[in-house]
């Protein structure tokens, strides 16, 4: 077996594992930590209970996931036609990262008003994903456009009449998000 392969089968068993060590109830999860003797035997009576924050589980989820995930865009191929809430859009691992760096406090603001979207759409290699704010007529609203052969994400954010266009290589947007700015 290939070392891919067993990192890439390590890294899904982890995950399972800590997916089912997450509940939506606890908000801390208890870790069994033992204490190793002197001669690195552990021993139940030298073991104590230690409370870790579910957080925590779920930082060390997504690090195993990023480090063994391309950081290209291709995989957004597989979306078109389908809504970004359907396939976690906001939240997949490459996506967020890149977002966060590229729009940094925004991330949580477009979050915040990701509600009622269209498909997305693919045309050209240029990926397009639209969301707004439920009955907003559209401000605020964004758009996610990513040129996929070229590696590039571009963020259209509307709030209050007012237009933030985001690119990760400071590169001209693509006609389609300058179209938007402008309606």
């Amino acid at each position: 077996m290939s070392r891919k392969i067993f990192y890439f089968i390590l890294t899904l068993l982890i995950a399972a594992l800590f997916s089912f060590c997450d509940t939506e109830t606890s908000t801390r999860d208890t870790v069994f930590n033992a204490n190793v003797n002197n001669n690195k035997k552990q021993t139940a009576q030298n073991a104590e209970l230690v409370s870790v924050p579910n957080d925590t589980f779920k930082s060390i989820k997504e690090n195993i996931l990023e480090k063994n995930m391309p950081n290209d865009l291709v995989f957004l191929n597989k979306y078109k036609g389908k809504y970004p809430d359907d396939v976690n859009l906001l939240d997949h691992p490459v996506i967020k990262k890149r977002l966060k760096k590229m729009i940094g406090k925004q991330y949580d603001y477009l979050k915040k008003i990701w509600e009622e979207e269209a498909p997305i759409e693919i045309n050209n290699g240029l990926f397009y994903a639209y969301a707004m704010q439920a009955h907003s007529g559209g401000d605020p609203g964004a758009i996610i456009m990513a040129d996929i052969k070229k590696n590039i994400l571009y963020v259209g954010i509307r709030k209050n009449q007012n237009i933030n266009i985001y690119s990760e290589n400071r590169s001209k947007a693509p006609q389609r998000l300058l179209d938007w700015s402008m309606e």
